[in-house]
């Protein structure tokens, strides 16, 4: 039975899926800013929009995820030279944000404190679009009708890193580590570029047209490809569908582990569609007023979930906020037993009072350890834990045992010798190829006592501990939950 449920442990990936109520608002946008492109959010939780001859700020107070948002308590402008229009936003170290002018073929930077603005020339019919800030210390642009990537160094200096083929097109930029990955927006192919050892790497992928790349909260790399969203994988490119009836143009992840898209419905008369889609690729658009009508840029701030996407066509703006915090409201809590030798974990807080109290029996004590879970779901990209008790008077040990992963909760139920007391102790995020950037691991070490009848796990988010328990004899399992910060 162990040796099942190890190999039933191994490569699963996440497909859980959220739906929940929004809260949607429509705003027209402020201080005559025309056609806002490309949104972006500041390091200050400002969120700005490029227009033609401005970029203008809508600043609210930072929160915890899941905090209700107060309205907006500033705005604010950066006036651009004459025949400007901005088109994507990027903010370095250095208090500036920069942004390319599509039209203009220029690369632009503006102090966000002096609001002093300086423009740097690409080459003629360059048509740069995508912009990122690199953990280099440089600014790197996509040129869409060029095919080119180029460097602008924080002086302003532009030169050449990169180019597809003739006459391909790039769209989205990304940075990962210390690569970029962009996408040909004409042949369905993602590259990786390293500009420190000048190496590229290109990955087919199915799409309809690249037009989005970024990175997932699973720390993959994921692009919106129109009526195909997709990820690539150690075993390559896997392509999900948005929800029916939608042309995903842009992607942004979520500190909820999940990734929204923007795009629209391209029929005849075009109608802007927002979406939800988990790392497992359950897609699900979100109800938009009937004045939401063209299609959209989207991002997330980080700090508080909020989702912004803007309208070009109409002018507009709008602004998503998830109904119900999804911030981590339980904490797991473990215990060891100095009689039995034994570990055991609890997300009740009435249970872990009892055990305190002596309830469970002698020889039961805090370690201090614990990690962060959700009470109960559904939850974005989370699952339910299921809980087993040993029956010994099948044979069973006298411990517990807990699964997120369906399956093996399911073949531990057809096991006589444990017994399923819950199929959702708390809710956990499944590990995939790797935990997802919002959660911590945790591990799991087995004593290797099932053939004594002292079967035993112990589950911890401690490296050090994990190992600690490899040196006493213990099997070292590996990453089998990812809990929430």
């Amino acid at each position: 039975m162990k040796r099942l449920l190890q190999a039933l442990c191994a490569g699963l990936l996440l497909a859980a899926a959220c739906t929940h109520a929004t809260t949607v608002t429509i705003g027209n946008t402020f201080f005559g800013c025309n056609e806002p492109r490309k949104v972006a959010v500041s390091a200050a939780g400002g969120v700005w929009m490029p227009c033609i001859g401005m970029i203008v700020e809508l600043l609210y107070f930072p929160g915890d995820y899941g905090a209700v948002l107060p309205p907006a308590i500033a705005i604010d402008k950066i006036d651009l030279p004459p025949t400007v229009q901005a088109t994507a936003l990027a903010f370095d170290n250095n208090n500036n944000v920069w942004f390319t002018d599509y039209w203009g073929n220029r690369v632009g930077k503006a102090n966000l404190a002096t609001k002093a603005v300086s423009m740097y020339p690409v080459p003629a019919g360059a048509r740069p679009d995508g912009i990122v800030f690199a953990s280099d210390g440089n600014i790197y642009v996509a040129a869409y009708e060029a095919g080119a990537v180029y460097r602008v160094t924080p002086a302003g200096a532009v030169s050449t890193v990169i180019g597809v083929a003739a006459g391909h097109h790039i769209r989205g930029l990304a940075t990962k580590g210390g690569t970029l990955m962009f996408g040909d927006y004409d042949a369905c192919r993602i590259y990786e570029y390293s500009p420190l050892f000048d190496i590229l790497v290109q990955f087919p992928v199915t799409c309809q047209k690249i037009y989005d790349v970024t990175i997932g909260p699973d720390n993959l790399v994921w692009y919106a490809g129109g009526t195909k969203i997709g990820k690539l994988t150690t075993n390559g490119a896997v392509a999900y569908d948005p929800a029916p009836g939608t042309i995903a143009l842009s992607l942004a992840s979520a500190p909820d582990g999940t990734l929204w898209y923007a795009g629209d419905s391209g029929m005849a008369t075009l109608q802007t569609r927002v979406g939800q889609i988990t790392t497992g690729g359950v897609a699900t658009d979100v109800a938009l007023p009937s004045n939401a009508g063209t299609a959209a840029a989207i991002v997330v701030r980080q700090s508080d979930g909020t989702v912004f996407f803007t309208m070009p066509g109409s002018d507009k703006y709008g602004m998503i906020q998830p109904a119900a915090a999804t911030a981590p409201d339980v904490m797991v809590v473990e215990f060891f037993n100095s009689i039995l030798g034994h570990y055991f974990i609890t997300a009740s807080a009435s249970e872990a009072t009892g055990i305190d109290n002596g309830l469970a029996g002698p020889g039961w004590s805090r370690t201090g350890q614990s990690f962060k879970a959700w009470k109960s779901g559904p939850m974005p990209n989370a699952s339910p834990v299921c809980r087993f008790y040993g029956n010994q008077a099948a044979g069973g040990p006298n411990s517990h045992f807990f699964t997120v992963v369906a399956q093996e909760c399911a073949a531990v139920r057809t096991d006589p010798g444990w017994t399923l007391e819950t199929t959702s102790a708390y809710w956990i995020v499944q590990p995939g190829a790797a935990c997802p950037s919002f959660t911590l691991p945790v591990y799991r070490a087995y004593n290797n006592g099932y053939l004594n009848h002292d079967s035993n796990h112990r589950f911890t988010t401690d490296f050090a501990t994990f190992n600690a328990m490899g040196t006493q004899g213990w099997i070292k399992e590996g990453v089998v939950m990812c809990a929430p910060h």
